[in-house]
């Protein structure tokens, strides 16, 4: 069970990677100015911040503080 949790919590781990990488790739859009890029991350982040809130719950973990709840989407 103990491993579970920890495999658990190394996949958070990575989600929330990916989360930082798609917030990066989101201020260098916004940067260059486009638009187009920052609305594509956008949608990224939020499908990152469900399935991150999906993981947590279906493993029992606590959502980071930064990963908004689904209302304040």
């Amino acid at each position: 069970m103990e491993d579970d949790k920890r495999v658990a919590i190394r996949k958070l781990e990575e989600l929330l990677t990916v989360v930082r990488w798609h917030q990066g790739a989101q201020k260098a859009y916004r940067s260059e100015g486009d638009t187009a890029g920052v609305e594509l991350c956008d949608g990224l982040l939020k499908l990152d911040y469900a399935r991150i809130r999906e993981h947590c719950a279906e493993h029992g973990l606590k959502r980071p503080y930064d990963v908004p709840s689904e209302d304040a989407e």
